[in-house]
């Protein structure tokens, strides 16, 4: 018999075959991973939301916040043309008479409400508005998600919907993930810009890359700047030799520090800090001299004055281990004696309990750091960030458990993960052995996030 008279299926090229099957799959795996995350999504909001006493409505105070920013987009664009909006209410017929002292914060992260009001009539941002941020959260989770999968080298193994489904489970249910469905921050859309901007470092599409690095330092610039300094501080030991130059490259994407795409990467993260303080000084040297009234960086720091009683030094702002503060557990005032030292008890055993966790996350990302030298671009920067942001901004730190800790959340993951994968392996040598022997502890590390969650004070 003639090859032409084969078959058609045996006519073709094995490797073309088993190329096309192992893209199909990967494809076929992608909308599994997909459909487990708005499951899981749509259990823990539905949980919460029935459950936790806070639910997962925002708070009267975001509320506000919300409402004044779209409203002095949509109806005040004075501001806008800076680029800024308000926390507060502006009465547009007081604009010119003296200054005007306003918290102004980027416009950026106000303008996805935007078409509510076009769609919706009476601004109704507060009833749907959440919604947004529900799956903007969930959002970066999967990024989380898919993230974790590289940075544990688990692409090419068959239990990739095992750890992308833990890593997402670990970020959702996280209480600094919690906090920020009460009340997002612009730590929000900066992580979330941030990560894809890293997936796409990974997959060489630097150029959106780099568009997805600016979007994230416009929604916050603290971060941005922070990691610009953290590649300046590098650079720097490399040019005077007290570093090689391997360890720039290894701290940087890949693709971007052996061409002109290195420059333009620091500049993409300087940029945000130069672009906001352009902003404000636009908008205070304008005709009406509208001037920014947040809280000085020394007051922030912590050093502005003896008067400054919010800040307890680098153990307070180290306090966003636990999840919540532990004065939490000593406001049960309606309870009996007994039942007060139940709670408060318990209380401080389920946050202590998470500050274990979360050191042990510490430990997993410091192994990750040291061991591959693949994940260093991803988590060096950010942790450096990280831990400069929390012993910087002591006294800030102190007060506000949530925005920059939402960060701590993707770092918090990724640790446990790391953990969790040095364990299995010690255990049994396959996968599934492992997973199933830990399975008990990975539930423990849930249900003790939940309990945490659902402690938060009624400001979020």
């Amino acid at each position: 018999m003639s090859s032409k008279n084969y078959p058609q299926f045996i006519k073709v090229n094995p490797k073309i075959f088993l190329k096309h099957f192992i893209n199909k799959s990967n494809a076929n795996n992608l909308l599994v991973r997909i459909i487990i995350y708005i499951l899981i999504s749509v259990i823990y909001y539905r949980l919460m939301d029935a459950n936790s006493s806070l639910g997962i409505e925002w708070r009267p105070f975001h509320e506000d916040r919300v409402i004044n920013a779209v409203q002095n987009i949509f109806n005040n664009n004075y501001l806008l043309k800076f680029g800024l909006t308000s926390w507060e209410k502006i009465d547009i017929n007081s604009l010119g008479e003296t200054q005007l002292y306003l918290y102004l914060v980027p416009a950026i992260t106000y303008l996805h409400y935007i078409p509510l009001i076009k769609i919706l009539p009476n601004m109704e941002i507060v009833q749907y508005g959440p919604f947004l941020d529900y799956l903007f959260i969930s959002s970066v989770g999967i990024l989380v998600a898919e993230l974790a999968i590289f940075i544990l080298g688990k692409e090419k193994s068959n239990s990739n919907i095992i750890i992308s489904s833990e890593a997402f489970i670990l970020f959702i249910t996280a209480p600094w993930t919690y906090r920020m469905m009460l009340a997002p921050w612009s730590d929000v859309p900066y992580l979330g810009f941030m990560l894809t901007a890293l997936l796409l470092f990974r997959y060489k599409k630097n150029k959106l890359g780099l568009i997805s690095i600016l979007i994230a330092g416009l929604c916050n610039f603290i971060w941005s700047f922070f990691i610009f300094s953290f590649n300046i501080i590098i650079y720097i030991f490399v040019k005077l030799n007290i570093s090689s130059k391997q360890r720039l490259n290894e701290v940087m994407p890949p693709y971007l520090s052996k061409n002109n795409e290195g420059i333009y990467y620091k500049l993409v993260l300087l940029l945000p800090t130069l672009i906001y303080f352009t902003q404000l000084n636009l908008a205070k040297y304008s005709t009406f001299g509208i001037i920014h009234n947040g809280s000085s960086s020394l007051f922030r720091i912590g050093i502005d004055s003896y008067q400054n009683i919010h800040h307890g030094g680098f153990l307070s702002s180290l306090q966003f281990l636990g999840g919540n503060r532990l004065s939490v557990c000593l406001s049960n005032q309606d309870l009996s004696i007994l039942m007060r030292n139940i709670a408060s008890f318990n209380c401080i055993m389920s946050i202590s309990g998470l500050t274990i966790i979360s050191l042990f996350s510490i430990v997993g990302i410091f192994i990750l750091i040291k061991s591959d030298i693949n994940s260093r671009w991803l988590l060096l920067p950010i942790s450096w960030s990280f831990i400069l942001y929390i012993m910087l901004f002591q006294q800030g730190s102190a007060v506000h458990l949530q925005g920059y800790s939402f960060v701590f959340s993707f770092l918090f993951t990724i640790g446990i993960l790391k953990c969790l994968d040095i364990i299995s392996k010690k255990l049994a040598k396959k996968d599934s052995l492992g997973f199933i022997f830990l399975l008990p502890i990975f539930i423990g590390i849930i249900l003790t996030s939940i309990r945490v969650s659902f402690l938060t004070g009624i400001n979020g």
